[in-house]
């Protein structure tokens, strides 16, 4: 309630500081404007206005204040979090896959257009539930220098970069760091879980941090060449390195239950380093075809320290390493009723992982993953469509298990215009997921004295069935939405609990994961953004009610839940207020129901030449956030967990930027 009281003041408050603003104006001039936000089968296209852009340090600011539906935008930390939980968020620039180094590259008044779409076609493969396309202008002479520093007064956390571009003939080099960290010595997790012991008696242990310590720091170095000797070719080779280290996930915790009570110890070290090249191609065949191909080679390193004493001490030491490889070939024509797409998505991955101490157990997996697509996008009479169809086929081997998923990927979406603004879109879809919970591995591992944690080599992808309706409404200073959506997951990775007594009479219960069992979602949403006083004050506003049904083997499940959000811009000038808060996202997925913490960000900015400051105040009036919060309701093993951080409550922090040209000029990227 203080979060929505808090935007609602800020609301008031710019409300009445723009009337007044806008009355001392009076009207000096006309201004025509079409929509900003134009609906289209595959997604949405939204143009920025100047005010936007030029209040906004960087382009993560444009988004945070475009107010794109279902995203949480930190541009501060730089982060795009989808608060539905529908897969991850994938990000381009200008086509090609962008990290947050990319973007903060780029300056706002270069932005022409975002694409944003909730819905991806089928050229996008597994767990991609959103894809955000940032369409620039390319810098073609001239140097930029820039550096974004974003670091909190109230707490140790913080996230640094810098960049140089520079552009000579038809070539630009671009290198960029990035550092980031925090230090957090008031994060605490309480547990209450309850075990039914094998002659029907109930046992309550009780876990509760009473100090602890985290602290993680990584780095980030790129460096990145880009040709375009003419308007039909343009050529990109990357080189990043990502370097983490994570010296402390320590904590002390008091255990109370079964024979008594005890302190247990809880230390967790990690590092990592992950080098990636890649090559993004972009050609133009002929009038009407475009050729893009991309590859990419990684290699993740990470090493890892675990020490619990709850009772008796239990530690191991783990050592992964991945490589994979990704290539991406789509041929794209354009012909007078509509354009047809083909393509071909591969991935090769092979990970070994080598336990050592209390867990024995060494896994070698290789995974294959190669897909198919055809696609078809025009208009038909007055109606839009884009039809595909995809083929995949997922092969994985870990030891001496194997399995092999084929499925057969179609996708509809039309929209018919009821008016001229008023748009109805349906879309219907059947593809693969697995869950980013998936443990395939081969061990079995100690969590406490009660729990263990094995993993399922057998675990397979499942299909997923999702239809929707949209209607959606567009106009130059409002735009809304209404939608409902159905979606199904046949067959899915669920968790299950079993209840194992060895030899000398102790108890454990075993958490893992198999196919089976439903878990379908039911949602009514409802999405608005209003220019309130035009190039003045806008409000974006959505939610909606969510109904999850998991029916297992041996369980039925059922939750209803209410999910929104809700932002504020106001701009005066130089200056520009910005809140934002949503009540994160509470959802169930087979017996555990969580809730992800709530957000509340307030923002001020000052814009002054190639300088922005900006002080921002995230969590305000909470000394303590809950970060998150989930409950099992398993027959076996009922629990409730929470995690609070008192690092983040009432956080403030300054924001510095800083940018300087010379000799810059611009072309417009255009994929006709």
């Amino acid at each position: 309630m203080r979060a929505w009281l808090a935007v609602a003041l800020a609301l008031w408050l710019a409300t009445g500081v723009c009337a007044q603003t806008a009355d001392s104006l009076g009207l000096k001039e006309v201004v025509v404007e079409g929509a900003r936000v134009v609906s289209k089968a595959d997604g949405q296209v939204i143009y920025p206005t100047d005010g936007q852009k030029e209040a906004s340090a960087t382009v993560y600011g444009v988004l945070a204040k475009v107010g794109l539906q279902g995203l949480r935008v930190d541009e501060v930390m730089h982060t795009l979090t989808p608060l539905d939980d529908r897969g991850s968020v994938e990000v381009r620039l200008n086509g090609i896959p962008a990290t947050a180094q990319d973007l903060l590259r780029v300056a706002p008044a270069d932005l022409l257009r975002i694409e944003y779409s909730d819905l991806p076609g089928v050229r996008h493969g597994r767990d991609v539930g959103r894809v955000v396309n940032l369409v620039v202008r390319v810098a073609v002479s001239g140097y930029a220098v820039g550096a974004h520093l974003s670091n909190a007064v109230t707490a140790a956390v913080g996230r640094d970069n810098v960049y140089v571009r520079a552009n000579r003939g038809k070539g630009e080099v671009g290198l960029d760091y990035g550092v980031a960290y925090h230090r957090f010595g008031d994060v605490r997790r309480e547990e209450t879980a309850r075990y039914l012991m094998p002659d029907n008696t109930v046992r309550t242990v009780a876990r509760r941090d009473v100090d602890g310590l985290r602290s993680a720091v990584s780095h980030s170095v790129g460096l990145t060449y880009s040709l375009r000797p003419d308007s039909t070719l343009a050529l990109q080779a990357r080189l990043r390195a990502d370097i983490g280290r994570t010296p402390h996930d320590d904590s002390r915790r008091l255990v109370a239950g079964g024979s008594g009570a005890v302190v247990a110890q809880l230390r967790q070290a990690g590092r990592s380093a992950a080098p990636v090249a890649d090559v993004f191609l972009d050609a133009r065949l002929g009038l009407r075809s475009r050729l893009t191909v991309s590859m990419a080679a990684a290699l993740d390193d990470r090493r890892s320290d675990y020490y619990y004493d709850e009772g008796s001490p239990y530690a191991y030491h783990l050592r992964g390493r991945s490589y994979r490889f990704d290539g991406e070939a789509v041929l794209e024509s354009r012909f007078r009723p509509f354009t047809a797409s083909l393509g071909l998505l591969c991935s090769q991955r092979y990970d070994a992982a080598d336990y050592v101490g209390d867990v024995a157990a060494s896994d070698r997996s290789r995974t294959s993953d190669v897909y198919a697509f055809a696609q078809l996008k025009g208009r038909l009479w007055r109606i839009d469509y884009v039809a595909g169809l995809g083929m995949s086929t997922y092969y994985f081997r870990r030891n001496a298990s194997s399995h092999r998923f084929t499925l057969l990927r179609p996708k509809l979406t039309v929209q018919y215009p009821l008016a001229r603004r008023l748009k109805l879109r349906y879309d219907i879809e059947l593809s693969e997921y697995m869950s980013r919970m998936a443990a395939t591995g081969s061990a079995a591992i100690m969590v406490n004295s009660m729990e263990v944690d094995e993993g399922n080599p057998g675990l397979r992808p499942y299909r997923r069935v999702e239809q929707s309706l949209r209607l959606s409404y567009d106009a130059a200073r409002l735009s809304a939405s209404l939608q409902a959506t159905y979606r199904v997951n046949r067959d899915c990775n669920m968790e299950r609990y079993s209840r194992r007594t060895d030899a000398a009479g102790n108890t454990v219960f075993v958490r893992t994961q198999a196919n089976g069992g439903d878990c379908s979602m039911f949602y009514a949403t409802g999405y608005c953004r209003a220019d309130i006083v035009a190039r003045r004050l806008s409000l974006t506003a959505g939610g909606g009610l969510y109904r999850f049904i998991n029916i297992g083997a041996d369980y039925r499940h059922f939750y209803t839940a209410f999910n929104g959000s809700m932002s504020v811009a106001a701009y005066f000038g130089k200056l520009t207020l910005t809140a934002a808060a949503d009540n994160g996202w509470r959802f169930m997925e087979g017996e555990s129901r969580g809730r992800q913490g709530s957000a509340v960000y307030m923002t001020v900015a000052y814009r002054l030449g190639r300088f922005s400051l900006a002080a921002y105040w995230q969590h305000p009036f909470r000394s303590t956030i809950t970060s998150a919060s989930t409950e099992l309701m398993n027959r076996f093993v009922s629990k409730s967990t929470t995690e609070r951080n008192g690092n983040l409550g009432n956080l403030l922090g300054i924001s510095v930027s800083w940018t300087m040209e010379k000799g810059r000029k611009y072309e417009a990227i255009s994929r006709q």
